[in-house]
């Protein structure tokens, strides 16, 4: 299937209205099949009408509507002899809203000006260690961006687990997922690694809009990857978020 293929489906009712007629059934069947069955007239309708979706929806599209919900198979997660770490004895933490804000970073052109916390509240000030941080997106294009080291702590003489629906208490969000940093705290690689949510592509064409929409980072000068333990590399400019807005919006109709 050709890429104008692809986005006339998402667009169609818009550029047939445009153009003032559908495409019959032999037409439809070869532009399926060639971007070169579709007139240069039609292609650059399909391209401003893909835009204009995209200028409409990209808001909701980066900060409303969590829909990544916790994998079933984590339910429930605390105290469960049946939880994907039997024997560790380990519990995951929900941290409490009023203690959220201890997690909430900010970027400043790609870079953290100061280090993160642990899951006990204590400062961890160097992120170039070469470990990952785990990160999660809540519901608003505030700067709600929670970002934790993956590790063990004791408190109040019991061992908890950080995880990623440590911070949302297992609630949806909009992202989720695991970030690398330089010996500058400058962010470099996002990945779509979490198995409490199993973070789809979409999810992080959110993530990478919410950096683009509020300024944060640029998206498209670092490296994506997603998929679970064999991570795969995720194409990411802005022609691509365009129509991963598009798609979302297809099954999204409803303005916000």
């Amino acid at each position: 299937m050709g890429n104008y293929g692809k986005k006339y489906g998402l667009v169609k009712a818009r550029v047939d209205q445009r153009m003032g007629h559908k495409l019959g059934k032999w037409g439809k069947f070869k532009a399926f099949f060639k971007d070169s069955s579709f007139t240069p007239e039609r292609k650059q309708i399909i391209d401003e009408e893909i835009h204009n979706v995209y200028a409409a929806r990209r808001g909701s599209f980066a900060g409303k509507r969590p829909q990544l919900q916790l994998d079933t198979g984590y339910h429930p997660e605390r105290d469960n002899p049946e939880h994907l770490y039997p024997g560790s004895h380990d519990k995951v933490r929900y941290v409490p809203p009023a203690d959220r804000g201890n997690f909430k970073v900010q970027f400043n052109g790609g870079r953290l000006e100061h280090g993160v916390r642990k899951l006990d509240g204590a400062p961890k000030p160097d992120l170039h260690t070469g470990r990952e941080k785990i990160f999660v997106r809540s519901d608003s294009m505030d700067d709600l961006t929670y970002v934790t080291e993956k590790a063990s702590v004791d408190i109040a003489e019991t061992r908890y687990k950080t995880q990623h629906s440590s911070f949302k208490q297992g609630q949806n969000v909009v992202s989720a997922g695991k970030l690398e940093f330089d010996d500058q705290n400058r962010l470099t690689k996002v990945k779509g690694s979490s198995g409490h949510y199993k973070p789809d592509k979409e999810s992080l064409y959110k993530f990478a809009e919410f950096g683009e929409q509020s300024g944060q980072f640029n998206p498209d000068a670092l490296e994506w990857t997603y998929g679970g333990h064999i991570q795969k590399s995720l194409t990411m400019n802005p022609e691509q978020r365009k129509i991963a807005v598009a798609k979302w919006a297809v099954r999204n109709p409803k303005e916000d």
